[in-house]
């Protein structure tokens, strides 16, 4: 009768089991010749492959053609289990055949056979997001018009590129100002209570005033938007420079 195959189990206490199995990323246990003994559950979903076909390949099957994680080190002659493992960035490839981007981390195991623990992390949405980031943030700083969040205290909270151009201010200097600091209408008490207007009508617009840094009168168009994120209440509002129209 034929061994049993070895597990994640085999290599560490039911606890550890536990949390591979149940884990949100994906967790490979290979032998030192590649040969895929194992894969939790996350693995399989992110690659497509069911358990059966993954423990019937080998670690540089996953990989991507031109991605050679697995295969620098598979071809290390002597295990380092004491070597500190690092994340390396690799290309896997789904059963579809497209390709997906990944975080590997590799964990020689300190046992006679000298497995490898492998972590694998799908980057997938993660870059998805840190894309969409890029272009929110190309669009706020390519935009005509000024994008200006500000708190409750009216200090400001973020501004667009716009903005910087328009009042002459650096976002560190504005970063330390407040709206009455430019806006000539907006002491601290009417900014209260403009603040109490728009946390009740949370969307309308109003005109009124900023002076720039080199004090010149610039009339604007104000749509203000009451928005709340994390607990924390904010006005982000689309201000236009309204000097044409009132020529």
């Amino acid at each position: 009768m034929s061994a049993t195959p070895p597990t994640f189990h085999s290599s560490d206490c039911a606890l550890c089991e536990t949390v591979i199995q149940t884990a949100p990323d994906g967790y490979i246990l290979a032998a030192r010749s590649g040969a895929i003994l194992d894969v939790n559950p996350r693995y399989c979903a992110m690659s497509g492959f069911d358990r059966d076909e993954l423990t019937s390949m080998r670690l540089c099957d996953l990989e991507r053609p031109g991605s050679a994680v697995f295969a620098d080190l598979l071809a290390r002659t002597e295990p380092r289990h004491s070597a500190p493992s690092q994340l390396h960035a690799s290309m896997h490839r789904h059963k579809s055949g497209t390709p997906y981007p990944v975080k590997v981390r590799c964990q020689e195991v300190a046992n006679d056979s000298g497995d490898i623990l492998v972590f694998v992390r799908d980057l997938t949405d993660e870059n998805a997001n840190r894309q969409q980031t890029h272009l929110t943030q190309y669009t706020l700083n390519t935009m005509t018009d000024m994008v200006i969040w500000l708190d409750a205290d009216g200090r400001y909270v973020f501004v667009n590129d716009a903005a910087t151009r328009l009042l002459g201010y650096s976002r560190a200097e504005l970063s330390n100002m407040h709206v009455h600091d430019i806006d000539p209408f907006f002491d601290e008490e009417k900014w209260r209570q403009h603040w109490i207007d728009i946390e009740q009508r949370k969307s309308f617009t109003i005109e009124t005033v900023n002076i720039s840094k080199s004090g010149s009168q610039i009339p604007i168009e104000v749509t203000v938007n009451f928005i709340e994120h994390d607990g924390k209440r904010f006005n982000c509002s689309i201000v236009r420079d309204i000097s044409e129209r009132l020529r």
